[in-house]
């Protein structure tokens, strides 16, 4: 039996999309997460800039791109999907929290996010010579970002949560981006806040260009992208780069705490660079985790992947990586992204013989918890009844896991 609990990543635009998303549906799903141990779960809460809920501030989910999404649009006149799995959880004394993206807001174009984005597009992460946007990804050294954020955690508060997952890694934007650098994504988050701080403090001016080259690469990693190579700039000091672009992040967070004291606060940031290409992209910023939880701002910390090789034994590592969380109250926990599939969802189901390895090598790390990514998976996968049969043999008891904030 593991040590940690489960909770359960509920996409729930993929949930309408590929499932039914109906209320029936959901009931199911919580009665299943309720029988087989998990903790609670995550649920989305705005794709493309709006809301799948019944909101009272912001637009629901109109299906703006004319996508393969009917049916969530429809879903969304019938019932709150949110609503109803906060109440679902609370009768079964399981934890949802909202799952709010911070580095994930457009999903493939500029003109499907919150107005706020399509009238401010310098909102995005920009290049050094500032032609170019990274659409989806804002930044948060803009009052008006961490504004419209916190706007959105005042009206899910409305709606009961107790709680934010916010995600701060996990983007799809370099799916539909032309350009990156030879590094990744280190040509983005060049925004004038950002850059003027880091002269202020290094006397180095990381917007001087004098041209610009476009060009491709032979590396698999970078093949399909158009690389942007900057002449005559002066070199960035990665770190000092990252933690500035990340210090908005920080003071968004302080901000939510201070509005929301007995909330629970999740985070899922990685800590090193993946591939581009990936859903998990190159650090877009970095936060002093450190000082967050001495600090009491964050209360559970959660580090992505899929956790195969090359990456295979981080995740026993990640304990022995960051002693410090043993001094304090947080958790230290794993973001098990395609647990149920080969392919990122498109029609290839993992092996039961492949999903019980992860599940007993996940038993054995010494982490408090883990979200598993996503129910639409293990609700399609052609072995779910034995899969669920599986979970009930590893996950302990909720009760044991569940505690509130101190």
């Amino acid at each position: 039996m593991m040590t940690n609990s489960l909770l359960m990543d509920i996409d729930y635009a993929d949930l309408a999309w590929a499932g039914d998303g109906s209320r029936e549906q959901l009931r199911m799903l919580w009665d299943r997460l309720a029988e087989c141990g998990f903790a609670g779960a995550i649920q989305d809460c705005f794709f493309n800039g709006q809301a799948l809920y019944q909101s009272s501030r912001f637009s629901w989910f109109s299906n703006p791109q004319r996508g393969p999404y009917p049916l969530l649009v429809r879903r969304l006149r019938e019932f709150d999907p949110l609503a109803e799995s906060i109440r679902l959880a609370q009768e079964r004394g399981l934890e949802c929290y909202p799952y709010v993206r911070l580095v994930d807001e457009a999903f493939s174009s500029p003109c499907h996010a919150d107005e706020l984005f399509v009238r401010n597009p310098r909102l995005w992460y920009q290049t050094r010579c500032g032609g170019y946007s990274l659409t989806g990804v804002p930044c948060f050294a803009y009052p008006e970002v961490r504004n419209l954020f916190l706007r959105r955690c005042e009206d899910l508060a409305e709606l009961g949560a107790k709680g934010f997952f916010f995600g701060a890694s996990r983007s799809h934007s370099g799916l539909f981006t032309p350009y990156i650098g030879h590094e990744g994504w280190d040509i983005w988050g060049f925004n004038p806040p950002i850059t003027d701080e880091y002269q202020n403090r290094y006397g180095v001016d990381l917007r001087r260009v004098e041209s610009v080259r476009r060009g491709t690469s032979d590396e698999p990693r970078l093949r399909g992208y158009r690389l942007l190579e900057y002449e005559g700039t002066q070199p960035v000091d990665e770190s000092r780069f990252r933690a500035i672009l990340g210090e908005g992040v920080d003071l968004f967070l302080r901000c939510i705490r201070a509005r929301f004291p007995d909330f629970r606060i999740l985070i899922e940031l990685t800590t090193t660079a993946i591939s581009p290409g990936s859903n998990f992209p190159h650090n877009l910023f970095t936060l002093d985790l450190k000082q967050l939880v001495r600090d009491g701002i964050i209360d559970e910390w959660y580090v992505p992947g899929n956790w195969k090789s090359p990456q295979e034994q981080r995740l026993e590592d990640l304990r022995l990586l960051h002693p410090f969380l043993h001094e304090s109250t947080a958790r230290l926990g794993a973001w098990i992204n395609d647990i149920f599939i080969l392919d990122g969802g498109v029609g290839s189901h993992a092996s039961v013989e492949d999903v019980e390895a992860y599940l007993r090598r996940l038993a054995e790390c010494p982490l408090d918890r883990a979200i598993v990514h996503e129910a639409l998976f293990l609700l399609n996968h052609p072995q779910s009844a034995t899969i669920w049969s599986m979970f009930k043999r590893f996950v302990p008891n909720p009760k044991d896991t569940i505690h509130a904030r101190a």
